[in-house]
């Protein structure tokens, strides 16, 4: 859950609505009062917060044990990052941002591949004892789909994964959906006939879809 102090009515019903094709995302809107902060550091998996306010209670924060994404003004940066926020967002930022900045601090269960559990770690996937490294790209492209589970997924959201130079390439996104089958296939202990259908799956005209398998 998502936990997010200090956002006006306004704020709210955008970030609503724009994350509502988000199955896995929830998030609880809270004040800027001492019992608010209390509530959010107990519920939220991860906390998005005001600078000021953050900085304010910085100790606080770090005592929740949570990842906490603060936003504000360009110049209160380097003084969030020091005070041990995870992630900054400067003012003026848009829902996209939003999205991957929260995609990249929630954390993410394991999943079942072919009936193998793996984990995704920091570019890495693991299975037991196995490892099989991912690029950044690859690493990003698996993490938005894993976030959005059982929905398919734009192939302009998944461009965000990429470099300015990937992005120019039109099969860019093709490419990494088939060394992270191969790669999870490999991880799974599986290879050629012996795959089953693959879990992740092209959808015709938007993009691609990982489907659900606990």
């Amino acid at each position: 859950m998502i936990g997010f102090i200090g956002a006006d009515p306004v704020a709210r019903e955008r970030i609503v609505r724009h994350f509502r094709s988000t199955p896995d995302w929830s998030f609880e809107f809270f004040g800027s009062e001492t019992s608010d902060l209390h509530a959010a550091r107990r519920r939220s998996d991860v906390i998005v917060s005001p600078a000021e306010l953050f900085l304010a209670h910085a100790s606080e924060f770090r005592d929740a044990d949570r990842p906490v994404l603060a936003f504000g003004a360009a110049q209160l940066l380097s003084s969030c990052f020091l005070a041990g926020c995870s992630d900054y967002l400067r003012d003026g930022f848009g829902l996209d941002e939003l999205f991957h900045r929260l995609a990249g601090a929630l954390p993410l269960r394991p999943f079942r591949w072919n009936g193998a559990l793996v984990t995704l770690e920091r570019c890495a996937l693991r299975c037991g004892n196995r490892r099989e490294l991912l690029s950044w790209s690859e690493y990003r492209v698996l993490q938005t789909l894993l976030r959005n589970r059982g929905w398919a997924v734009a192939r302009e959201t998944l461009y965000h994964a990429f470099s300015e130079r990937e992005r120019a390439a039109s099969r860019a996104i093709d490419m990494h959906v088939s060394n992270l089958r191969r790669k999870l296939n490999r991880l799974a202990g599986r290879s050629g006939r012996e795959a089953v259908v693959s879990q992740l799956q092209s959808v015709r005209g938007i993009g691609y879809r990982l489907i659900a398998c606990e």
